[in-house]
């Protein structure tokens, strides 16, 4: 059997690691750092304490902090066309998967020509380009362990994938201390997300051993910490777990693939606006229900190792439950909170999803009359 693994991230992981920022900037012959956060992590003080870090060590420093939620090509684009004459050597993303997304296709303009459209798919960018230290600051989409990105496409209103070995970054600071803070929806939405990273990598078509191992490892840890730390926050010990967790996780999407949660959550966030991390986590137990009729063994084992129970007595049905579960005990709305109804349901948005890259990784076949009911259902 041939097989592939990869991760493109040297992973430090570590309760109050964020420290070592300097240092790793100064590992890669850092002397001015391309800083990008969102508006939110500013509020609450991090961005102030990272560039307090880089300062105090005399490493100069251009920020952008307004990324977007669901970052754009003509973002990503505007970033670069800003920074691109500020002498920096080393980028740094603080924040959630958005603001990592947006600095690896920020990266690859480093050394690719524009525009990012060029590089939707698989192994499109042939240079790597300046040093990338992702710094998390949820435990949600493991984009810091991971060569995907995710890029709205503005004109064309869809979801880009950009997979590929020179996309990752080349350094996480993993510090689950930044995530104890987080309010209960922001910890909800990116932990059910890192579950479906886990779960989808596991059913994939192009799942191997090594990624089930990660997959295996990740959604249990998640599947066992999300609820403590939707509930208790300040529990550093499950906040730890669980971003651990969503690293496995990401390892394991980054190498298997996803399936149908991802294939109608990409569309889902281009023609609705919808974070694609709270998509994700709507459409999970839905997902786990449309495959377990396809892969009912599969399910146990997934079943199996997040403690549900054994081999012998678990059922694929009981699995599916058990999701449902969590997902009412983190909270979480459905589609419809969004002011999403079915009749929205277009005859392209049906095509982006079976056309959508997931959709070639999921276990059972997507047809064109599955998509209508499978959104209604996560309504």
């Amino acid at each position: 059997m041939a097989m592939n693994f990869y991760c493109p991230s040297n992973i430090f992981f570590a309760p109050g690691s964020l420290n070592e920022l300097p240092k790793v900037v100064k590992m890669y012959g850092g002397t001015k750092v391309l800083f990008l956060t969102d508006p939110g992590i500013v509020k609450i003080g991090l961005a102030d304490r990272a560039l307090k870090l880089l300062k105090d060590d005399g490493i100069q420093y251009y920020v952008y902090d307004q990324v977007e939620s669901d970052p754009s090509d003509e973002m990503c684009e505007k970033i670069y066309d800003l920074a691109k004459n500020q002498n920096c050597n080393v980028i740094v993303a603080l924040g959630g998967g958005s603001t990592i997304d947006a600095a690896k296709a920020v990266n690859i303009l480093y050394a690719n020509p524009g525009p990012i459209s060029l590089y939707e798919g698989p192994d499109k960018v042939k240079h790597h380009g300046l040093p990338l230290i992702a710094i998390p600051t949820t435990a949600g989409t493991g984009s810091e362990a991971d060569s995907n990105a995710v890029i709205t496409n503005v004109k064309a209103k869809r979801k880009m994938i950009l997979v590929g070995i020179n996309n990752g970054p080349d350094y996480a600071i993993c510090d689950p201390e930044l995530t104890v803070t987080l309010p209960p929806s922001l910890t909800a939405g990116p932990g059910m997300d890192a579950l479906t990273h886990a779960m989808e990598a596991y059913l994939s078509k192009r799942a191997t051993p090594f990624s089930d191992i990660n997959a295996l490892k990740g959604m249990a840890l998640i599947y066992n910490n999300l609820a403590e730390c939707v509930n208790n926050g300040k529990n550093l010990e499950a906040r730890s777990n669980q971003m651990l967790g969503a690293v496995f996780a990401g390892i394991a999407m980054s190498n298997a693939g996803q399936g149908i949660c991802h294939a109608t959550t990409a569309p889902i966030g281009a023609f609705f606006h919808v974070p694609h991390g709270a998509a994700n986590a709507i459409c999970l137990p839905q997902a786990m229900k449309f495959n377990a009729v396809a892969v009912p063994e599969k399910m146990v084992e997934m079943g199996v190792a997040m403690g549900m129970g054994d081999s012998k007595t678990l059922t694929a049905d009981q699995v599916v439950e058990n999701i449902f579960k969590l997902s009412e005990a983190c909270h979480l709305p459905g589609l419809a909170s969004y002011g999403i109804t079915i009749d929205q349901i277009t005859e392209q948005f049906i095509t982006e999803v079976v056309e959508e890259y997931s959709a070639s990784c999921n276990p059972r076949e997507i047809r064109r009359e599955d998509v209508i009911p499978f959104v209604q259902a996560c309504l």
